[in-house]
């Protein structure tokens, strides 16, 4: 499964090309360097990598690795720029009629949340220390952040809010949410993930 993902996750990287803002890429008008091509191929990436992600049985899930566990981040990340991405030949609707960027997030929550009893991990371990175990906060975090998504279209009157996953973040742990995992390597990781970085 490691593999499928990869590849998944490999023609999301090749094809996040169609997602960026350069006034030089722009100004091609004629062919619009097949931009839609680009974020279609993208699309179909994210949606291969969750479809494979939500496949894999619960008891593999004791296998994840970090890589994985980034590349979900990356995944979700390109997926709420492609469900809010501004172009007029781009369908919004279509997009998040062919997967939800809120529905991914809670999907991942639910599978998370409910990882830690499929694989028998710590079954002696009180109600009051799950927070402990790294699935249930994984997916307690992932269903906080599709309520404040919710929360957030709601408030705007639209399901297409200037909100990004790093301000999600930030409001949950702070303007430096990577102190909260207290690692350099960490970091190094995460900070790719500067969203406004990449388009």
């Amino acid at each position: 499964m490691a593999v499928l993902l990869s590849y998944a996750n490999v023609q999301v990287i090749l094809y996040k090309f169609g997602l960026s803002k350069n006034p030089r890429i722009t100004g091609f008008s004629s062919r619009d360097f097949n931009r839609l091509e680009y974020l279609y191929a993208c699309l179909q990436g994210v949606q291969s990598f969750f479809d494979i992600l939500f496949a894999i049985p619960r008891r593999e899930y004791r296998c994840l690795s970090t890589t994985i566990f980034t590349q979900i981040t990356w995944n979700l990340g390109i997926l709420q720029l492609l469900s809010t991405y501004e172009h007029p030949d781009w369908n919004i609707t279509w997009v998040r009629e062919t997967i939800s960027f809120t529905g991914a997030l809670g999907q991942i929550g639910e599978i998370f949340s409910q990882a830690k009893a499929g694989l028998g991990l710590d079954p002696h371990m009180s109600e009051g220390e799950e927070s402990e175990d790294m699935f249930s906060l994984t997916g307690n975090k992932m269903l906080w952040m599709k309520a404040y998504f919710e929360g957030k279209y709601r408030a705007a009157g639209s399901d297409a809010p200037k909100v990004t996953i790093q301000d999600g973040l930030n409001d949950a742990f702070g303007e430096d949410f990577a102190d909260f995992l207290d690692d350099q390597w960490m970091r190094d990781i995460l900070g790719p993930y500067d969203y406004s970085s990449i388009v």
